[in-house]
């Protein structure tokens, strides 16, 4: 699975520097980190295995 954090800048999307922790544990919040952003508005794009079904079920961001 690959995924990336995209962000509107002056209608373009950029990508957060520094993004980590993109994690794939099973029945679990996995928590991404990246520097912090001023925006209104993220996009996570994500791209699923061949073959596997998946998806996000919860997203939470902090304030």
């Amino acid at each position: 699975m690959t995924t990336s954090l995209p962000r509107p800048v002056r209608s373009a999307l950029i990508t957060v520097a520094t993004a980590t922790g993109f994690g794939v544990k099973r029945d679990q919040l996995n928590r991404v980190t990246f520097t912090p952003v001023t925006t209104t508005a993220l996009r996570l794009e994500v791209q699923l295995q061949p073959k596997f079904s998946g998806g996000i079920l919860e997203w939470r961001m902090k304030e």
